[in-house]
């Protein structure tokens, strides 16, 4: 979910450049006095290298054209995030950054990012989504074909009250009309559950559902990775058992009646699905590209709006412009911000590995 509407305080200090002096100052007793981020600010979620608890949640002000902060929670609280940021979503003042590595997910108000309690506990968490006073994350059990799981936690306490088994590796996860759609990567399903029974079922998609979008029909699409199969010493996939990728759409009262649309190749996986503020036309990666289709289009677009390959992708709700991550999950990467026809306008150097773009209104 996408929100914009806080103004969060950027802990730095009073020794800064004399290029950002009109953004902090100090008082006479020597408090630093933070500024304040305005309503257009950007979070922008960095991964980190595993095993090397260095993800972080860098802040972009489109105005100024700069990154205000690097790492907000660090300066918050004063403790690393912890390992491997998978996503955050922001719902009711009050941001959830799924630390998939660490096995948890780490609360913080806004505007101020400080820690206000920590879902612990966990596996391997991968998304967040919340309803009401209930939160819903999706997490693997492990790497060995398990079940995923929904975990059900009391937003009052940030503990775990209900869990609800899924298919296999669960990635995102998408609210709406009393149930969450779960993308099952590990295979060819969505599973639906209904969040007042907890009763959970399962829809045939393609191979690898990765993410999902609800669109302003009402109509439910999965963007599907294909299925992967690599050769016996792993060096490479195996082409001809790799299967190419799918976009999937239907209506969530008549899931059998599906539109499928099959990608042309099979050497890449399409991810990272976005649906912008109107509600009529998707973005994904592909083929080291970024590519736009509208709602009603009956085939997949051909030509990219973007020739760049980005392992973030997020869509401003203000403008329609665009937002893309690059880089490797070993070192800084840098965003990218694009206008809406994929004219680069800025970029900025951010954590590493920018996977994803939070838009706060």
């Amino acid at each position: 979910m996408d929100n914009r509407s806080f103004l969060h305080r950027l802990a730095t200090a009073c020794a800064l450049p004399l290029a950002l002096a009109a953004l902090v100052s100090c008082d006479p007793d020597g408090e630093t006095i933070t500024p304040q981020a305005g309503s257009n600010s950007v979070l922008v979620v960095n991964e980190g290298k595993f095993q090397s608890a260095n993800a972080s949640v860098s802040v972009y002000e489109p105005g100024a054209k700069a990154v205000t902060n690097k790492d907000i929670f660090r300066s918050a609280n004063n403790r690393a995030l912890g390992d491997v940021a998978q996503s955050m979503t922001v719902t009711d003042g009050r941001g959830y950054i799924v630390v998939n590595n660490s096995k948890k997910v780490e609360v913080v108000s806004l505007p101020d990012f400080k820690s206000v309690g920590v879902i612990g506990k966990l596996r391997l968490p991968r998304y967040f989504a919340a309803e009401g006073n209930r939160g819903y994350i999706t997490q693997y059990r492990a790497y060995d074909g398990l079940p995923g799981q929904v975990i059900v936690v009391d937003l009052t306490t940030y503990r775990a009250i209900d869990s609800v088994s899924v298919g296999m590796y669960p990635e995102q996860i998408l609210i709406s009309s009393g149930k969450a759609y779960v993308a099952n990567s590990g295979e060819n399903t969505v599973s639906i559950i209904d969040l007042a029974s907890k009763a959970e079922s399962k829809v045939v998609v393609g191979e690898s559902p990765n993410s999902l979008a609800l669109d302003r029909n009402g109509r439910l699409w999965v963007l599907c990775g294909g299925k992967i199969v690599y050769l016996p010493d792993y060096s490479d996939l195996d082409y001809a058992q790799t299967t190419a990728g799918t976009l999937v759409d239907f209506l969530p009262s008549a899931p059998a009646a599906q539109n499928r649309r099959t990608f042309a190749s099979n050497r890449s996986q399409p991810g990272r699905l976005k649906l912008n503020a109107a509600g009529d036309q998707l973005y994904f990666t592909y083929l080291s590209g970024v590519y736009r289709m509208g709602i009603a289009d009956a085939t997949l677009p051909t030509t990219p709006i973007i020739r760049r390959k980005l392992i973030g992708l997020g869509i401003d709700p203000l403008d329609n412009s665009i937002y893309g991550g690059t880089g490797t999950f070993s070192a800084e990467g840098k965003i990218i911000h694009y206008s809406n026809a994929g004219a680069p306008l800025d970029s900025a150097a951010v954590g590493i590995g920018p996977n994803s773009f939070v838009f706060v209104k």
